[in-house]
């Protein structure tokens, strides 16, 4: 069995490329290369992945849980107990889904609910689960939690593009793992080696002997633009407090809730965003694009591309599909879609810096560190790097929307605790103060609109209307009435205009 490589993607709705079906029997010329970015949604996955030598190679093996007697669905005949084998062996679930709460619950989403424009709460009711197949039972003994089913709910009034007022919602827990030693257990499942990927969408339901199940919805891509959208959920105070995300107007309030756990409140609106589908057969593509699938196998029925939710511009890899497809698809989105997503992130402010500039010091486990959200096609799903006293952020995408004539314009919004700024530049007590620019691939200024403003303990800074390709968004953060001086890795806010003997001005 061939393992595809690592998928990380971009959607387009394919209208200039021929269908699949035009390419009859696949060959060594007419082999269809794909290319997909678009927002994904997954649920738990029933199986697990043990990974462990056997005879001399290091093997994936696929179990729907764990135990001597379990079954084991790759290869066949493995088995399903991480202790029966010796040397290092990893044991993760691909992804768990947190399941509704029920009383005062832990691991769990509390509530759903949407905020009209008059500033009315619309409560969301829950009606059931999209399935009861494929659950992955709580297992104390790797300290993993109960992986469960989206949720169905219904918010009264709240209609979407489809006509109806039900929508799916996803907050599903991913990475992590637990190693075995010669068949001892070493430690188990760490919260804080997990991120969240919360999501929503648009649905329609039918009901079958009294239950509700999910059901086609015709046209079912966009969320109401006009409504605030908002997800509480019950997690632990380790779990990662970085986001990057797919909404307008981003929000995040931790509250604490039981021993070791907060309740996290995320809200913003709905945000619109491009997508890509591109389709091509090998015969048709360029010399630089079909170097990018030479890893394809001859005999696959298409080559699957490196797939992308946008969530990886930061992968040098992403980027180059993106310079081969564009003059593919005359510089194109193929479609768009208005999504809500958000998902916490490692935090990596060091890359380019040397050191996290005390991230991991001012971070507090009861505060959401940042947000960082943005319209791009792809996108540094990461913290925004620090590099010559600024934060970078990479964008890109195609010029034009799916018509080729209008320009799509980016969106980008940053949400960072005035405190945990203060205290990882070691500002002066003084009002902190920000710039925004938006630079294009040759490092010249790009035209765009700028916010920057300070609310509830909160900096707030964004960047609007400006066109892709490629941009980088540089922030610069200071401390009003003050210049930056520096001296080798010095960095001093000195009041007036002069710095002291020794320092430049940074």
């Amino acid at each position: 069995m061939k393992k595809l490589p690592l998928l990380v993607g971009i959607v387009v709705t394919s209208l200039w490329l021929p269908s699949l079906a035009a390419y009859g029997n696949v060959g060594l010329d007419n082999q269809p290369l794909h290319w997909d970015v678009r927002e994904s949604f997954s649920d738990s996955q029933s199986g697990a992945n043990i990974e462990a030598k056997i005879g001399g190679k290091v093997t994936e093996i696929i179990c729907d849980e764990f135990g001597k007697r379990k079954l084991a669905t790759y290869p066949v005949g493995a088995s399903c107990d991480p202790s029966a084998y010796s040397g290092r062996v990893f044991v993760g679930f691909p992804s768990l889904q947190v399941p509704v709460c029920e009383g005062a619950g832990k691991n769990c989403i509390e509530e759903f609910f949407a905020v009209d424009p008059s500033g009315k709460k619309l409560e969301g009711q829950f009606l059931g689960y999209t399935t009861l197949s494929g659950w992955v039972p709580e297992n104390k003994q790797l300290g993993n939690h109960l992986g469960a089913a989206s949720g169905i709910w219904k918010i009264a009034g709240a209609i979407h593009s489809g006509g109806s007022d039900f929508y799916e919602v996803h907050l599903t827990m991913e990475g992590g793992f637990v190693e075995f030693r010669n068949g001892r257990q070493l430690g188990k499942f760490k919260q804080e080696d997990r991120s969240f990927n919360s999501a929503i969408r648009p649905i329609s339901v039918a009901i079958e002997d009294g239950v509700y199940k999910k059901a086609v919805c015709g046209d079912c891509s966009a969320l109401p633009a006009e409504l605030i959208f908002g997800v509480t959920a019950v997690l632990p105070k380790s779990i990662k407090s970085w986001y990057s995300g797919r909404i307008i107007e981003p929000d995040v309030i931790y509250e604490p809730a039981s021993s070791g756990f907060n309740r996290i409140t995320i809200t913003g609106k709905p945000m619109t965003i491009p997508t890509f589908q591109g389709r091509i057969s090998k015969s048709q593509a360029s010399p630089e694009l079909l170097s990018l699938y030479d890893w394809c196998p001859t005999d696959w029925h298409y080559c699957p591309g490196w797939h992308t939710n946008g969530y990886s511009y930061g992968n040098d890899q992403s980027s180059k599909y993106l310079r081969a497809w564009r003059p593919l698809a005359n510089d194109s989105a193929t479609g768009q879609s208005t999504t809500w997503t958000i998902r916490t992130v490692t935090v990596f402010f060091g890359r380019g810096s040397g050191g996290d500039l005390g991230f991991s010091r001012c971070a507090e486990p009861n505060k959401p560190a940042g947000i960082v959200s943005t319209n791009a096609l792809i996108y540094d799903g990461m913290v925004p790097q620090f590099q010559n006293g600024f934060f970078n952020y990479r964008v890109a995408g195609m010029h034009y929307k799916a018509d080729g004539k209008t320009e799509f314009l980016g969106r980008y919004e940053m949400v960072m605790d005035e405190q945990l700024a203060r205290c990882m530049f070691r500002f002066p007590k003084a009002p902190i103060s920000a710039t925004v620019t938006v630079t294009g691939e040759n490092g010249e200024n790009v035209v765009a609109t700028s916010l920057v403003n300070s609310s509830n303990g909160k900096l707030r800074l964004a960047a609007y209307n400006f066109t892709f390709s490629e941009k980088t968004i540089k922030i610069k953060l200071g401390a009003q009435w003050h210049i930056t001086c520096t001296k080798g890795k010095t960095t001093r806010y000195v009041k007036g205009t002069r710095c002291p003997a020794g320092f430049k001005r940074g």
